[in-house]
């Protein structure tokens, strides 16, 4: 461990609080330290475990296992967080922009974004027949 660099007591530190300062540097050291060891000891448990699931049930089944448990726990989304019913490319396209919008990863005005929805729809309706138009 390396030494700790003496401070001068004339700048008003007291002997009472470098005792203090060393202690509360210690007793972090030490929970550091043991929290380490807790991590240390619960991955290589966990390691174990799929070690032992592997060797009884075999590597694709202890894979979904483990899919199904990052499902329930829930680190996986399996069910769309936008969904637009429909079957044209504008469709796909307010299904990204929402997303985008949702994510914070669009950073145009509002304005600009209806514009260019308003661009797009307008240019699909133009390519449709007058008969579906109305």
């Amino acid at each position: 461990m390396p030494q700790a660099t003496a401070l001068p007591l004339s700048q008003g530190i007291s002997q009472q609080e470098l005792a203090d300062i060393r202690a509360e540097a210690d007793r972090k050291q030490a929970v550091g330290l043991a929290e380490a060891k807790a991590a240390e000891a619960l991955g290589l448990a966990r390691a174990a475990g799929f070690q032992a699931q592997r060797d009884a049930i075999g590597d694709m089944p202890t894979a979904l296992v483990a899919i199904a448990n990052a499902v329930a726990e829930g680190e996986i989304n399996i069910v769309p967080e936008v969904l637009v019913a429909g079957g044209s490319s504008l469709d796909g396209l307010a299904a990204t922009l929402m997303r985008s919008l949702a994510n914070g990863r669009v950073t145009a005005p509002v304005e600009t974004v209806q514009g260019m929805v308003q661009s797009a729809v307008g240019a699909v309706d133009a390519k449709r027949p007058a008969v579906e138009r109305e």
